[in-house]
């Protein structure tokens, strides 16, 4: 099993494995991870929070640098996704703890090959790009240039192979942008 314990940021916001993204933090010990983070050179979990409720699935993240510190003291970083996690136990802060910590499974997206050509297809289309998209994580690369929010990015962290995610990438683009597959 690939279990560990780190620390959490819980955050409205949601990043695939291998996606770049920003996120903000006003609290003060949101802050103090982040540079914890950021000097110890350390990856931390990232979690989702819609409405009232926590994602059970989260990312790991790196920070990549900080983008801006506006002038209500709002830290502005730079993030990218690292690997897809199942939260097995969230330990909030508390008198001992400036954060929350998580006992977290890292899950394993073993390859598979099947629907690879049409995904790189879809992916070259969408992003533009002649190099060659990279397997195994590829529905995740795809997954990060469409508009999909933080729910479907949630439940795509949660699908345990790669076929079964490619086949969910694309009835995602099926359903919300047909002009890019009847191209195909």
């Amino acid at each position: 099993m690939n279990n560990h314990r780190l620390p959490i940021l819980i955050q409205d916001v949601m990043v695939l494995p291998g996606e770049l993204g920003e996120m903000s933090l006003s609290k003060s010990e949101d802050k103090a991870l982040a540079h914890f983070a950021m000097e110890e050179e350390r990856q931390i979990g990232l979690l989702c929070q819609i409405e009232d409720k926590i994602a059970i699935f989260g990312t790991l993240i790196k920070i990549t640098g900080v983008k801006e510190i506006t002038k209500n003291n709002e830290l502005i970083l730079k993030i990218v996704g690292c690997a897809g996690f199942k939260i097995n136990k969230l330990n909030p802060k508390n008198e001992s703890s400036d954060y929350a910590f998580g006992d977290i499974e890292i899950l394993d997206y073993p390859p598979t090959q099947s629907d690879l050509e049409k995904l790189k297809t879809v992916y070259h289309k969408i992003a533009l790009k002649e190099e060659e998209a990279k397997p195994p994580y590829l529905s995740f690369e795809v997954a990060s240039l469409l508009k999909m929010d933080n729910g479907k990015k949630i439940v795509l962290l949660s699908i345990p192979n790669e076929e079964s995610r490619q086949k969910f990438v694309l009835n995602f683009i099926q359903e919300n942008d047909k002009g890019i597959v009847s191209s195909l």
